[in-house]
């Protein structure tokens, strides 16, 4: 008796360590005031990469940071107000400018 009232309440604290936490806030959303605008760095589109383009562009957008994303590579997807990305084609060409 005294060994079935261990393992309920053993099972009892496993089933509790597995349950979701809810006093966790939300995420955040990314903010709307971003200090990054990809639009004043929209002449990078079409024009190969380079160091020298990328530092033209985070000055034009901006930003803090440039990070240059080349195709079938992996790349985190957290929101970075203070990061402009070049998106680059197969060809090492930019693809697209935008701001995260």
């Amino acid at each position: 008796m005294k060994n079935a009232a261990i393992l309920s309440i053993c099972a009892i604290a496993l089933v509790a360590a597995c349950a979701p936490h809810r006093d966790h806030a939300p995420p955040a959303s990314p903010p709307t005031d971003s200090a990054c605008n990809a639009d004043a760095a929209s002449f990078a589109v079409g024009r190969p990469a380079t160091a020298a383009l990328g530092e033209e562009v985070r000055q034009a957008a901006g930003a803090r940071r440039v990070r240059v994303m080349e195709p079938d590579k992996a790349y985190t997807m957290e929101f970075d107000a203070q990061r402009v990305n070049l998106v680059l084609d197969r060809a090492g060409n930019v693809q697209a400018v935008r701001c995260g």
